[in-house]
């Protein structure tokens, strides 16, 4: 089973990509402009070859390189989420409230509150993620402003996954995030996106001075600023309103003029003018991670709290098929200290119900027990640290003794009920750029669904997600 789930896997990771449409730039009028000064004084605002030659630069970028930007800036947002649920129902003490934004896999041993732990391979799906990497659309398109039929619809908040231990079939699992902002594909992972790529874009660094370079040199060649702009644009812009609509307008006008001139001067400019961006935004990812004064990418982390609601179907080895019905919620604390991710604190609340009633006493309710459990997850120092740190707990209370299926079929009570206590934690090795992490842990538990004593158990596992080996390309 463990082969054909990779073979499957490999499979469509490596489904052919074939040529798209034009690119829609995903910035409005507005946001193209928000570099410019608006308010000020309508001379400087015409002498750009001098005082805007960034925000020129930022405005005319062609939609392509702004995707390239978008793509760059939320795999490296990616690699900091300590909240998303890769692995099998029980791997951890809690189930986290964040979901995959394509295909993730997992090989895990151990699970946590059953009787002898098993080796469980779990495949994870987002609905709306797989039909468009199947279609050929991006996972986590930049969309344009207005533009409904690009924007992710309700499917991207449905997950879906099923795990198998050995030949056998474990557990299904649907998963639908009711707030998940946390999303890459979240408006307000967008909103970060803008904010920081305005305030960083023109950083000095090799790429962002290559970047301005060629573009004050192209101006001067071609002495545009006497020829491409009206004697009479600063005076005509100086009759508009300062920071109105009208004068936006006017500005981006003269803008495209100017462009459009570079262009004849040089017909590769967009080419090039992409080719340096995505330079730059690749050398300014990698070093805001570790710069508060570039903008360090971890405050550009979404922290606003999420709620998951989740339903699985668990066929265990040793007892009747049980429906586990879940809440969870995630919070963040308030990060007081720059350059660190403060964490998530995660908790469920669920309960187990038998799937039918059961022959071993007529019209026994088909409760089974209730459960909550926390966790805290939280990188090792800086943003962009290889190793995160769990800690968690899980209760579990079952009124009566748990249905054990002996061999032949026959139900019998197993002997324990009552109370469950589990303590867990570990650290999750993250291998950056490659999508593969790897949790290990350790844990202790008050006994078993099926059997008295205290018990010690680790637990070691390995899990891809594809979804920022998607972005990063």
């Amino acid at each position: 089973m463990f082969g054909l789930l990779t073979i499957a896997l490999a499979a469509l990771l490596s489904f052919p990509a074939f040529a798209q449409g034009p690119a829609q730039d995903p910035r409005t009028q507005s946001e193209r402009l928000a570099l410019f000064d608006l308010a000020g004084d309508p001379k400087n605002l015409t002498d750009v070859d001098r005082k805007h030659l960034a925000p020129l630069v930022y405005y005319a970028l062609p939609p392509a390189a702004v995707k390239d930007a978008y793509n760059v800036f939320l795999s490296a947002i990616g690699e900091t989420r300590v909240d998303q649920q890769l692995g099998a129902p029980g791997a951890n003490a809690a189930a986290k409230a964040g979901i995959t934004s394509l295909l993730s896999f997992a090989l895990e041993s151990g699970v946590l509150t059953e009787t002898g732990g098993q080796n469980a391979a779990t495949l994870h799906a987002n609905a709306d993620g797989l039909m468009r990497f199947l279609t050929n659309r991006d996972v986590a398109p930049a969309c344009a402003p207005g533009d409904t039929a690009c924007q992710p619809g309700w499917a991207s908040n449905l997950d879906l996954s099923a795990s198998f231990t050995g030949h056998q079939f474990g557990s299904a699992t649907v998963s639908y995030a009711v707030e998940n902002p946390r999303d890459v594909r979240s408006a307000e992972s967008r909103a970060k996106w803008l904010a920081w790529f305005e305030a960083n874009h023109a950083a000095l660094g090799s790429g962002g001075r290559d970047l301005l370079a060629y573009a004050g040199n192209l101006i001067a060649q071609a002495h545009l600023l006497n020829d491409g702009w009206s004697k009479d644009s600063a005076a005509e812009m100086a009759a508009v309103p300062a920071g109105s609509a009208e004068r936006a307008s006017f500005l981006a006008a003269q803008l495209d003029r100017l462009i459009a001139q570079m262009r004849q001067i040089d017909p590769q400019f967009d080419a090039k003018l992409a080719e340096l961006d995505r330079a730059c935004v690749r050398s300014f990812a990698s070093f805001s991670t570790a710069s508060a004064a570039a903008g360090n990418l971890v405050t550009n982390v979404v922290t606003k709290p999420q709620w998951l609601a989740q339903m699985t179907l668990l066929e265990p080895a040793l007892t009747p098929k049980v429906i586990n019905a879940r809440m969870v919620y995630a919070q963040s604390p308030a990060n007081t200290n720059a350059g660190t991710n403060a964490g998530t604190f995660t908790a469920n609340f669920g309960i187990d119900l038998y799937d039918a009633a059961q022959n071993i006493i007529p019209h026994l309710s088909r409760f089974r027990d209730a459960q909550a459990a926390i966790e805290f997850d939280r990188p090792f120092g800086t943003t962009g640290s290889p190793a995160t740190f769990s800690i968690g707990a899980y209760y579990q209370y079952q009124p009566r003794p748990g249905i054990l299926i002996e061999p032949g079929g026959a139900q019998a009570w197993a002997s324990v009920r009552g109370s469950l206590l589990l303590v867990q934690a570990g650290i999750t090795l993250t291998i950056a750029g490659s999508g593969l992490k790897i949790p290990i842990g350790i844990s202790w538990s008050s006994r078993t669904d099926l059997a008295q004593g205290q018990e010690v158990s680790g637990h070691v596992g390995f899990t891809f997600d594809s979804g920022g080996l998607v972005l990063s390309k």
